[in-house]
């Protein structure tokens, strides 16, 4: 079981969700399921880097997106980390990009005198959208240095 908070929804904090035994949905105590879009990259992941953690992905707006991330299993010590998706009809795999995740900068050169340097966090992986994929796993997000987020 965890506890599942979303501070841009506005609802109400601490919520506890179940998730069922197939791990195909969770229900709310006020009777709300969420069901798992087989389509689609929402969902919840396992990073096999962090056992107890989780990460969960949440379209946003568009092509943007939020993701909890948590590597504990402690719903304190999750981290709220936004980003946005390449196109989903590129076969076999979307870029997803995600901001201030690894605390770190990294800067592009002025190209001219009057260019302002631009400095992002970004962390770009592959979802893999094809079940016939041999570089990716169906339903996974690799990462470059090889860590995969793999959809349960």
């Amino acid at each position: 079981m965890h506890i599942l908070q979303y501070p841009t929804e506005g609802g109400p904090k601490g919520v506890v969700g179940i998730l069922s035994n197939d791990k195909q949905s969770i229900t709310f105590p006020d009777g709300n399921t969420w069901k798992k879009n087989a389509n689609q990259y929402d969902g919840i992941y396992k990073d096999a880097n962090y056992p107890n953690g989780y990460r969960i992905i949440r379209k946003f707006k568009s092509t943007k997106t939020i993701t909890e991330v948590n590597n504990t299993g402690n719903p304190k010590d999750s981290i709220f980390i936004k980003g946005n998706h390449g196109s989903l009809f590129s076969i076999p795999t979307a870029a997803f990009a995600f901001y201030d995740y690894t605390g770190k900068e990294t800067c592009t050169e002025k190209l001219c005198r009057s260019c302002e340097v631009v400095c992002k966090d970004e962390l770009v992986g592959q979802f893999s959208l094809q079940e016939s994929n041999t570089v990716f796993s169906y339903g996974t997000i690799t990462f470059p240095d090889k860590t995969i987020w793999t959809r349960i």
